[in-house]
């Protein structure tokens, strides 16, 4: 019988294989540690996994417009008059810049309520929720004509800054945050929307801002990114998640100073003029409610409208 024949009788033998091939075990091993090694990083749930591949894997992608190329003759293109043009193609009007001023930290007390409701103009009440007046303020604005959202208390850096009742920390699990959001929104019913209170650590936690975006569409609310932390993930994160999202211009009042608010209104008046909108923030403050009452009419003077959150979105 032939030899050939012979060898393929023999069939596979592994164990001569692999003296023949000593670097197939060796690769399979390393293999198998580096797929091992992969599954046990990041966090220790599950489903944190889940968000950050989400995270990870929506990086946005940056679309370019191609120009047209130009005639290669110029001197054949027909030049239309540029008063034809403005017939054919009237410019739009241009919409009146605005400013939403935000009022953060309602909910501890009534101080200052009757200058707040004497303001005859939009306003956003941004409201701390599990407070004595979390549920007044939430309703009694909504009945007054005033944007109402959630202060949601957020994981500070400084460990001695309190953020108060319903914070959220970067040590919870999706589930924990869940039962909490759920809660805060509870104690201040009828919200458009939620903003950070404090936050500087979890903030920059892209895991936590990407699941608590995701929550607030699935609840059909906005989210104002207060920029607390100059890096900040909760606006990219909320854009990631397709949830309705803007972000802090200025802040009004670092100063409780009345001439200090007043100079601060005007950037805000400075930025939306560039821009055609800016957000504004200030606290529940005399100085900073006085200062942008008394603002008011200048700022329309100079044709700015003040406006909600929602209204500068749509």
């Amino acid at each position: 019988m032939p030899r050939r024949r012979r060898r393929a009788k023999r069939g596979f033998n592994p164990k001569r294989f692999f003296k023949d091939y000593p670097i197939v075990p060796i690769l399979a091993v390393v293999f198998v540690l580096g797929i091992w090694a992969g599954f046990g990083l990041g966090r220790k749930s599950l489903e944190w996994k889940g968000i950050a591949q989400s995270v990870v894997g929506k990086a946005p992608v940056a679309q370019v417009a191609i120009p047209k190329p130009m005639p290669k003759r110029v001197e054949q293109v027909k030049v239309v008059p540029e008063e034809k043009i403005s017939q054919l193609f009237p410019r739009p009007v241009e919409a009146a810049p605005r400013i939403a001023f935000v009022i953060d930290d309602l909910g501890y007390n009534k101080h200052h309520e009757e200058l707040l409701f004497s303001i005859d103009r939009p306003l956003t009440l941004a409201i701390l929720p599990q407070l004595a007046y979390s549920d007044y303020f939430a309703k009694e604005g909504k009945k007054r004509g005033f944007e109402t959202i959630l202060h949601l208390p957020l994981e500070p850096d400084n460990e001695h800054d309190n953020p108060g009742p319903g914070v959220i920390t970067v040590d919870m699990s999706p589930d924990e945050v869940r039962v909490i959001l759920k809660k805060n929104l509870a104690t201040v019913p009828g919200v458009v929307g939620v903003s950070n209170h404090m936050g500087s650590r979890a903030t920059r936690d892209l895991s936590l801002m990407y699941l608590l975006a995701r929550e607030l569409r699935a609840k059909n609310l906005i989210f104002l990114d207060s920029l607390t932390y100059p890096n900040s993930a909760g606006f990219a994160m909320a854009r990631l998640a397709g949830t309705p999202t803007m972000k802090r211009d200025v802040f009004l009042d670092n100063q409780d100073d009345f001439d200090y608010i007043t100079r601060q209104i005007e950037e805000a008046a400075r930025v939306a003029k560039i821009k055609k909108q800016a957000v504004a923030i200030g606290h529940i403050r005399e100085n900073t409610l006085r200062a942008i009452k008394e603002a008011i009419p200048s700022l329309e003077a100079q044709g700015i409208r003040l406006s909600t959150l929602k209204e500068l979105l749509s």
